[in-house]
């Protein structure tokens, strides 16, 4: 049996987040959120998400009327089907929201 390293409960959810390489001027893409943390988040997309690339994420959380800006790292990804890839993003940064805060957040709307 695997041992379960996370530290963050994670949350079922179908947010959309929107998102861009930090290093490039390209703008930001939107793309659907399966599950979130305090932690980071797992997400779908139609492109692969290249290991240890810094994604700058912009956000609302439900309940919440401030826009949320992130960034953070990609930590793996994996190709579910054809053209299919799902990531997972460790927050590096969470501009206007501490990691307590966040954690009771999302409890509180998720549960």
């Amino acid at each position: 049996m695997t041992k379960n390293r996370r530290t963050h409960k994670r949350f079922e959810t179908d947010m959309v987040f929107w998102m861009k390489e930090v290093e490039t001027d390209n703008g930001f893409n939107p793309f659907f959120v399966e599950n979130i943390s305090a932690g980071g988040i797992l997400v779908n997309t139609r492109v692969p998400l290249q290991v240890g690339k810094h994604m700058k994420l912009s956000f609302e959380l439900p309940q919440h009327t401030d826009l949320i800006e992130a960034t953070a790292e990609v930590r793996h990804t994996k190709e579910i089907k054809k053209n299919h890839f799902q990531s997972g993003l460790q927050f590096v940064a969470v501009d206007g929201v501490p990691p307590p805060l966040l954690i009771e957040y999302l409890e509180e709307i998720f549960q």
